[in-house]
Parts: structure tokens; C-alpha cells; sequence
């Protein structure tokens, strides 16, 4: 009985030792702990920067877009002005060509383009759009009309402020 007894204070100590304890593990699995940590916060970083770097892309591309939408706006609000005046022009009918729809077009373009980018240029963008709604019909009254120049200049200080937004944009991706 004594040999059992032996056997039995040998066969508990073997199962204490056989199982560590909490941090007798850690210790002995330090290197995989830290391993198994550092390739998370690489993906966390990786996933991070790797969305980042699309938003920016966006960003960019949206950017140019807009930019080259506002030059062929600006153009389209001069050549309407300057080129349409209903004083010249009795017979040209106001809304019915090519320039109106296309002025249209572009401002549109240019509000949807704008979700793409930071607030402020939104905003300026839904300006824009309500400064054509308001002001685009009266552009063909011409530089002799008040109301043509008021019309015209009221349109021309909205592209600019646009403009300038998205520039804003831009710079501050850098």
C-alpha cells in the first residue's frame, strides 16, 4: 500500500507540473504572442492605408473631372453671353440648341462628382447648380443688358468659388 500510495503522490505531482499555469504559458509562447500580434496591426495598417489610398484616388479623380467640367462650364457660360445675345440673335430661339442642354449637362456632372469629394466643395457644387438654375436663361440678354451682366458675373464668381474648392481639395492630399 505504501507503493500505491508512492505512485499516487507521483502520478499528482506529474499533473500539477504537466499543466502550467496561465502565465507560465504566455512566457513560454511569448514568441508566437508577439508574432500572432504584430501580423495583426500589420493588417489593421495595411487594411487602413490601403482604403485611404482609394478615398484619396477618388478624390483626385473627381477632381480632375470636375475641374475639366468647370473649364468647358465657364466656356459654355461666355460663348452663351457674348455670342447669343437675343439683341444679335432675334432669331436664335433661347432654349432650344445645343450650348443650353450642354450647359446643363455639365452642372450636373459636376453636383454629382462633387459626393465624391469633401463638404465644401459639395456645397459649392449645389451652388453652382442653383446659380445656373437661377441665371442661365438670362445669359443671351448679353453684355449690353444688365441683367445679362449680372446674370453672366453671378454665374462666372460660383465657377470660381467651385474651382477654387476643388483646388482646396486637392491641396490638402498632399
Amino acid at each position: 500500500m505504501t507503493e500505491e500510495n508512492q505512485n499516487q503522490q507521483m502520478s499528482d505531482s506529474t499533473s500539477e507540473s504537466a499543466q502550467p499555469g496561465f502565465w507560465q504559458q504566455v512566457y513560454r509562447h511569448r514568441l508566437a504572442l508577439i508574432s500572432l500580434a504584430v501580423a495583426i496591426i500589420s493588417l489593421a495598417y495595411n487594411t487602413w492605408r490601403n482604403e485611404s489610398t482609394e478615398a484619396h484616388r477618388n478624390i483626385r479623380e473627381a477632381a480632375f473631372n470636375i475641374l475639366l467640367e468647370i473649364g468647358e462650364l465657364q466656356e459654355i457660360t461666355g460663348y452663351r453671353h457674348y455670342f447669343y445675345s437675343r439683341a444679335d440673335q432675334q432669331d436664335l430661339p433661347a432654349h432650344e440648341d445645343g450650348d443650353w442642354v450642354r450647359g446643363w449637362g455639365k452642372v450636373l456632372l459636376i453636383r454629382d462628382l462633387s459626393n465624391l469629394m469633401p463638404a465644401e466643395v459639395n456645397q459649392q457644387a449645389i451652388s453652382l447648380n442653383n446659380s445656373w438654375q437661377q441665371h442661365a436663361a438670362r445669359l443671351e440678354l448679353g453684355p449690353g443688358n444688365p441683367q445679362g451682366s449680372a446674370a453672366q458675373e453671378a454665374i462666372m464668381q460660383q465657377i470660381d468659388a467651385t474651382r477654387n474648392a476643388v483646388l482646396d481639395a486637392l491641396k490638402m492630399l498632399e
